[in-house]
C-alpha cells in the first residue's frame, strides 16, 4: 500500500509539472541546485532535470548568504512556501539560529488582486455584492498579502469594520504545492538518511494541515470567538468582534480596530504610554494563555500586535493558533519546576511526554545531560533565568537524544521569543522569567486542590467501574474465538534477514558438496565399470563425471575463499 501510495504521489505531482518546473528554476537560480541530483530528481523528470542542471545560478546571488538566498527562493516561490519558511523559522532543531533569523523576515506582501474577483467572491458567499451588503465598502484595499487581502467597510449600523477576503485560486495552488512538497519529503527521506530525525513527510503533513485550517476563515472566525470570550473580562486587553453573519469560509468581517504598532516606540511614547508596563503586561497574557486558557495565539510577532493607549493589547490575525491540554500545562509546569529545583528525575519524565522519540531512549544519558543543563544555567532563581538560552540548550539535549519536541511547542517558543524581545525593547530589565513564578504555582496549588482532586478521583472510578463491568463480556467474547479457533497468534521476527541469507548461503554450499562427492563417487564406479563408449581406454562417462566435479569444485573453493576474504 506505501508503493502505490507513493506511486498516486508521483502521479498527482506530474499533473503540476510546470510549476515543478517553476521551483526548480528557482532553486537553481538561487544555487541550490545540487539539491537536483542529492535527492535524485532526474529519475522523475529527466529531461527538464538536464535542462536546469546546465544552467548556473545567478552570479548577483554570490554575494548572499546561504540564508538570505534560502529566504528568497520562499518569498519568490509564494505563500505556500513563505508560509512554510515561517513555520521553519520556529524549529531551531531543524535549522541554526542564521537560518532562524533570516526566515523570521519573511515578508508576504504582494500585489492586490482585482476588484471584480472581490465582487465575484463576496457575491457567491453571500447572494450579495459587497456594494449591497454593507453600507459603505472601500475598493481599494488597506492590506494585501500572499492569502488574503483586506477592504475597510461599514455596517448598516455605522459599524466600522475590516473585510478580510481569500484570494481567488489560492487554495488550488496550495493544494498543488503541498502535493510537491510531499513528492520532495519523500525523496529528501529516501536519499537523506541523516533527515530520519527531521521526518520530512511528516513535517510536510503537519504544515498540510495547518496551513488548510489557515485557508478556512470560518475556523478563524471561531478561533476568535473563543479567543474574545476567554479575555471577555481581562483588562489590559481587547480583542476584535466578529460578525459571523458577514463571514464565510473565504469572508471575515471583524471590527477595524484603530491602534498603535507595537514595534513603533517613537509613537507609543508620544501617545503617553509606559513601555515598562506594557512589557509586564505582554508577558502576563501570553502566560495566560499557555497556563490558564490552554489557547494561544501562535503567531505573535509585532506585525500582529497593536497597543491601544494608554495600557491595552490588541492581537490581530487568529488563523494559527495552539493548545495546550491540561496535562500539557502540567507537564510543562513540572519541567520549570524541576529546572528551578535542579532535580533531573523530575525533568525526565515531562520532557519525555513533550516530545516524539525517533529511536531508543537511554534514560540514564538523559538524565545526566539534563543534569548538565540544570547546572550551567539555573544557579540563579526563577525571575533571573534566561529563558532563551535554557530553551536553546534543552533543544540541543533533545537533538542528542534523537527527541523532537510537538509541534505546538514549538509554536509556543517562538511567541515566547517574540514576547521577551518585545519586552526587552521597551525596557531594558526586562525578564519573562520573573512573570512565571505566579503562573507556575497557581497551576501546582489547582493541581491538589480538593475539588480537582475528587473529579479526578471520580474520573477514575468511573473508568474502573466501566472496566469492571465490560470486562465479563470482553473475556467471554475472547473465549468464545478460542473456542471456535478464530483467534490466532502471529509472531514476526524483525532483524533476522541476515542470519537467514546465511544460513541458505550455507545450506547452499553443503548441497553442492554432497552433489560433488557422489560425482566423483559415481564417476570412479564408471571408470573402473569399463562402460563403452571409452577414450584411451577410459569410459567417456567417468571423464565427463570428473570434468564437472571439477569444475564444482573449483567453483565452490572459489566462493569459500571471496567469503573469507
Amino acid at each position: 500500500m506505501a508503493v502505490l501510495g507513493r506511486l498516486a504521489t508521483i502521479g498527482r505531482t506530474y499533473r503540476h509539472l510546470s510549476r515543478y518546473q517553476q521551483i526548480l528554476r528557482v532553486l537553481v537560480r538561487y544555487g541550490f541546485g545540487d539539491l537536483l541530483d542529492r535527492f535524485h530528481m532526474r529519475r522523475y523528470m529527466d529531461a527538464m532535470a538536464r535542462l536546469l542542471l546546465n544552467r548556473k545560478a545567478d552570479p548577483a546571488n554570490d554575494l548572499l548568504s546561504t540564508a538570505e538566498r534560502l529566504r528568497r527562493v520562499l518569498e519568490e516561490l509564494g505563500p505556500t512556501f513563505i508560509k512554510l519558511g515561517q513555520i521553519l523559522s520556529t524549529r531551531p532543531d531543524i535549522l541554526p539560529p542564521p537560518y532562524l533569523r533570516e526566515l523570521a523576515k519573511l515578508q508576504d506582501s504582494v500585489p492586490p488582486f482585482p476588484y471584480e474577483d472581490v465582487v465575484r467572491i463576496v457575491t457567491e458567499d453571500f447572494g450579495k455584492g459587497p456594494d449591497e451588503l454593507f453600507a459603505t465598502f472601500e475598493r481599494t484595499p488597506s492590506a494585501a498579502a500572499s492569502i488574503a487581502q483586506g477592504h475597510r467597510a461599514r455596517l448598516r449600523d455605522g459599524s466600522e469594520v475590516f473585510v478580510k477576503i481569500r484570494r481567488p485560486h489560492i487554495a488550488q495552488t496550495v493544494a498543488a504545492d503541498l502535493e510537491i512538497l510531499g513528492h520532495l519529503a519523500s525523496l529528501m527521506e529516501h536519499h537523506a538518511p541523516n533527515l530520519v530525525m527531521v521526518q520530512p513527510t511528516r513535517l510536510v503533513e503537519q504544515f498540510a494541515r495547518t496551513l488548510r485550517q489557515e485557508l478556512d476563515f470560518d475556523i478563524e472566525c471561531n478561533h476568535l470567538v473563543r479567543f474574545r470570550r476567554q479575555f471577555a473580562e481581562r483588562k489590559g486587553i481587547y480583542i476584535p468582534d466578529v460578525y459571523p453573519e458577514y463571514c464565510s469560509s473565504r469572508v471575515l468581517t471583524m471590527e477595524l480596530v484603530r491602534g498603535i504598532k507595537a514595534s513603533n516606540f517613537a509613537e507609543l511614547e508620544a501617545a503617553g504610554c509606559d513601555l515598562k508596563f506594557l512589557a509586564g503586561l505582554g508577558a502576563d497574557l501570553l502566560l495566560e494563555q499557555f497556563f490558564v486558557h490552554g489557547f494561544f495565539h501562535a503567531d505573535l510577532h509585532p506585525g500582529n500586535i497593536l497597543v491601544l493607549p494608554p495600557d491595552r493589547y490588541c492581537y490581530l490575525d487568529f488563523g494559527m493558533m495552539g493548545r495546550l491540554t491540561r496535562r500539557e500545562r502540567e507537564n510543562l509546569c513540572n519541567l520549570i519546576t524541576g529546572a528551578v529545583s535542579r532535580d533531573e528525575r523530575r525533568l525526565v519524565e515531562p520532557v519525555l511526554a513533550m516530545t516524539i522519540a525517533t529511536d531508543e531512549v537511554e534514560r540514564q544519558e538523559l538524565e545526566c545531560d539534563l543534569a548538565e543543563l540544570t547546572d550551567n544555567h539555573l544557579q540563579l532563581t526563577l525571575g533571573e533565568l534566561d529563558v532563551a538560552r535554557v530553551l536553546q540548550d534543552l533543544y540541543a539535549v533533545c537533538h542528542r537524544h534523537r527527541l523532537c519536541f510537538r509541534p505546538h511547542i514549538y509554536m509556543l517558543a517562538k511567541a515566547v521569543g517574540t514576547v521577551e524581545e518585545m519586552g526587552r525593547a521597551y525596557d531594558p530589565d526586562f525578564q519573562l522569567s520573573g512573570h512565571l513564578a505566579p503562573f507556575v504555582r497557581r497551576l501546582a496549588r489547582d493541581r491538589y486542590h480538593p475539588r480537582r482532586m475528587l473529579r479526578d478521583a471520580a474520573y477514575s472510578t468511573g473508568d474502573m467501574l466501566r472496566f469492571l463491568n465490560e470486562f465479563p463480556d470482553n473475556a467471554r467474547a475472547i473465549m468464545n474465538q478460542i473456542r471456535h479457533g478464530k483467534m490466532k497468534v502471529e509472531f514476526e521476527h524483525r532483524g533476522l534477514e541476515d542470519m537467514l541469507q546465511r544460513h541458505e548461503h550455507i545450506s547452499s554450499r553443503i548441497s553442492s558438496a554432497i552433489v560433488l562427492g557422489a560425482l566423483i563417487v559415481g564417476s570412479s564406479l564408471m571408470t573402473d565399470s569399463g562402460v563403452p563408449p571409452k577414450w584411451n581406454e577410459i569410459p567417456v562417462i567417468g571423464i565427463l563425471g570428473f570434468l564437472i566435479a571439477a569444475v564444482m569444485g573449483f567453483g565452490l573453493l572459489w566462493d569459500i575463499w571471496k567469503s573469507n576474504r
